[in-house]
C-alpha cells in the first residue's frame, strides 16, 4: 500500500486540494529562523476538511543563512505549534553548512533540529535529503533517533504523472527506514496546471497517522530551549 503525496511551498499559492489528484499533502511551513508560508494554514485547512493527510516542513538554512539548529528548531515549532500531533513533520535539508560538500557537521546540526523538536513536542520529524547524500557522510547519530527517511531521488527532470514504482538506484538508504520517495519536482497531475514535487509514501492512512502522534514525555511548548 502506498499514499500519493504532494509537497507545496507558496510557490503554488492558494491551490484548492479538492481538485487536485493526490492522497495527501505536505505543506513548507517555516524556513530558517525568519521565513513563514502564508499560505500553510491555508492548504493545511483544506486538507482537515477533506479529511485528507496532512504535513508540514521546515526548510534549513533559508536564504542561505546558517543558523543554530535550536533556533531555527524553535522557529519551527513556535510558528507551527498548533500542526503538531496533527500532521506529519519534516526537516527539509538542502544546503551544506559549508556551502560546498556536506560533512558531520550538517549531520549534527541535524541530529540537534531533530532533538529539541522531539523533546519539546513529542513528535519526530522526517528527514528529508538527496539520496545521495546518505552516503557522504555517517547518519547513524540521527537514525539513532528513529528518524524516518524522506529521499529524493529523480530519474531525470522530464514530466511524470504518478508511477507505481518510480525509478531508484537501488542503492542502500541504511542506517535509515525509507519513509518517502520523492521522484520528481516536475509532476503532471489533474486538479494542477504547473509542475509539482511527488513522492509515494510507504505506507496507508493508517501509517501516517503514525508519524503524527506525540509521545507522552515531552516538554510541549512549556518553555523555549536557548537560543544561541
Amino acid at each position: 500500500m502506498t499514499l500519493r503525496v504532494i509537497d507545496v511551498s507558496s510557490n503554488q499559492g492558494v491551490i484548492k486540494v479538492a481538485r487536485i489528484d493526490c492522497d495527501a499533502v505536505i505543506a513548507k511551513g517555516t524556513g530558517g529562523n525568519s521565513y513563514v508560508n502564508k499560505y500553510c494554514d491555508y492548504v493545511l485547512q483544506q486538507c482537515f476538511k477533506l479529511k485528507k493527510p496532512a504535513g508540514v516542513y521546515h526548510f534549513a538554512h533559508e536564504y542561505g543563512k546558517i543558523n543554530n539548529p535550536i533556533t531555527e528548531s524553535n522557529y519551527f515549532i513556535n510558528n507551527c505549534k498548533n500542526y503538531f500531533g496533527k500532521v506529519l513533520v519534516a526537516l527539509d535539508y538542502e544546503i551544506a553548512i559549508n556551502g560546498k560538500s556536506y560533512t558531520q557537521n550538517d549531520v549534527d546540526w541535524c541530529k540537534q533540529f531533530i532533538q529539541n523538536v522531539i523533546k519539546r513536542t513529542g513528535v519526530r520529524p522526517l528527514l528529508y535529503i538527496s539520496k545521495a547524500l546518505i552516503s557522504e557522510c555517517d547518519w547513524s547519530s540521527v537514525a539513532k533517533l528513529n528518524v524516518g527517511l524522506w529521499f529524493a531521488q529523480y530519474a531525470d527532470n522530464n514530466p511524470k504523472g504518478w508511477l507505481s514504482n518510480p525509478w531508484d538506484d537501488g542503492k542502500s538508504v541504511k542506517p535509515f527506514t525509507p519513509v518517502l520517495h520523492q521522484y520528481t519536482s516536475n509532476g503532471r497531475i489533474k486538479g494542477f496546471n504547473g509542475g509539482l514535487d511527488l513522492s509515494l509514501f510507504y505506507g496507508d492512512k493508517l501509517a501516517w497517522q503514525r508519524y503524527t502522534k506525540k509521545s507522552k514525555y515531552c516538554l510541549l511548548y512549556t518553555s523555549d530551549a536557548a537560543d544561541d
